[in-house]
């Protein structure tokens, strides 16, 4: 009897342990990666399926669009940012700037998107988080937020950069604005250039008149 006892006491060997959290983080990545790959998939099919769209194909760009505009669970992803994709949105809006076409009122993301890395963010999501981030700045440099800046969303978290950076990076959005909208669309701009004397703020290799 203390041997049954005993043995009902001891832990069976054929008992299955819980695993530990990091094989369950991995699993569930698994399983989200081949929920995204089928549904994926899914909507890409049903779409070419439609009446007008045999044969036709999208741009990367696009197609991200599409996808996103009809799963519910990459239009939320599309809201997280990374801090990996901060920076590198950071870094080129810092260097880039952003281009606006004045007449069409609409932002083009293409070029910014390469430069950034960024391919899997759609014009929205770019358009979005654009204004988050000026938002930001401008609150780090105690400004008050300017009637053409369109609203900040405020489900998108932007971490804050220093005051210095963020005064820096709103005077080249703005530089480079005016540079693409009004310099290089100005009717005089070749007569303007050939009147531009030696100085400092112009390389070595500058001849007048060229």
């Amino acid at each position: 009897q203390d041997e049954n006892i005993a043995a009902q006491d001891s832990p069976s060997l054929d008992r299955l342990c819980w695993p530990v959290s990091s094989a369950l983080t991995a699993r569930l990545r698994r399983l989200i990666t081949a929920y995204q790959r089928f549904n994926r998939k899914e909507l890409i099919r049903a779409e070419f399926s439609v009446p007008g769209n045999i044969g036709y194909w999208y741009s990367q760009e696009e197609m991200f669009r599409r996808v996103a505009d009809m799963d519910p669970f990459i239009k939320e992803m599309q809201k997280r940012w990374t801090r990996r994709e901060q920076a590198d949105f950071y870094r080129t809006v810092s260097s880039f700037g952003v281009v606006y076409d004045a007449e069409a009122k609409l932002f083009d993301w293409s070029r910014f998107r390469t430069l950034s890395r960024l391919e899997k963010k759609t014009d929205e999501s770019l358009e979005k988080y654009f204004y988050s981030f000026v938002a930001m700045c401008r609150n780090v440099c105690r400004l008050p937020p300017r009637k053409d800046d369109g609203p900040p969303d405020p489900s998108i978290y932007v971490e804050p950069i220093t005051e210095e950076r963020a005064a820096r990076t709103l005077y080249r959005i703005e530089l480079l604005r005016k540079i693409r909208e009004q310099v290089l669309r100005h009717p005089q701009l070749i007569e303007r250039l050939k009147l531009c004397r030696p100085s400092l703020y112009l390389p070595v290799w500058w001849e007048c008149g060229k």
